[in-house]
C-alpha cells in the first residue's frame, strides 16, 4: 500500500476519536514503543486537536507529533515546545465565529479532514511543511510504524 493511497481517509480509520466539550481530539498511537531516548522507550503519537477558543472567538485546529510511553496503567505524552525537528507542530486552520455552535465546529471538523487528506500532495515549507511532515508521521503510523519516518523511508528502499 503506498503513502498517497492512504493518505486519502485510511489515516482517520486508524485514529481514536474523542468528543469533549465544544471539541474534537483525534489521536494517533504507534503499536509499539520503539524510540530510544535518553536509555528509554517511547511510541509515536499525534493528536489532532479542533476546538472552540471561546476567549478568541473562534475555531481552531492543531496537529502535534509527540513521543508517548504507557507504563503501570499510567499515559505520559512527551515533546518539546519550540523543538520542530524532534516534535513538528502546527496550526492547522483557524475560523472566527460570532458564537459557539456544535453544527458550526462539525462542518469545521469537516474541512479541516478534507484538507489534511490531500495535504500530502501539497508540499511546502515553514509552517505549512511541519503539518506535512506531521502528517506525513500519522501515515507511517496508520501503516505500523512509529512515527520517526523510518519505517517510512524503509519501506520506500
Amino acid at each position: 500500500m503506498s503513502v498517497s493511497t492512504l493518505t486519502q481517509g485510511a489515516n482517520f480509520a486508524q485514529a481514536t476519536r474523542k468528543v469533549g466539550d465544544r471539541s474534537v481530539t483525534y489521536t494517533w498511537r504507534s503499536p509499539k514503543q520503539t524510540i530510544e531516548v535518553e536509555g528509554e522507550n517511547f511510541g509515536g503519537l499525534v493528536r489532532l486537536d479542533i476546538s472552540h477558543d471561546s476567549t478568541r472567538k473562534e475555531f481552531s485546529a492543531f496537529i502535534r507529533f509527540a513521543h508517548y510511553e504507557n507504563s503501570r496503567g499510567y499515559e505520559s505524552v512527551r515533546f518539546t515546545i519550540f523543538d520542530d525537528v524532534n516534535y513538528p507542530s502546527g496550526t492547522v486552520a483557524t475560523q472566527p465565529v460570532a458564537r459557539y455552535s456544535a453544527k458550526a465546529l462539525s462542518e469545521f471538523e469537516t474541512r479541516v479532514v478534507e484538507y489534511l487528506n490531500g495535504v500530502s500532495q501539497l508540499g511546502g515549507n515553514g509552517a505549512h511543511g511541519r503539518i506535512v511532515e506531521v502528517w506525513a508521521r500519522v501515515t507511517e503510523i496508520a501503516m505500523g510504524g512509529d512515527g520517526t519516518l523510518r519505517y517510512s523511508e524503509a519501506v520506500s528502499m
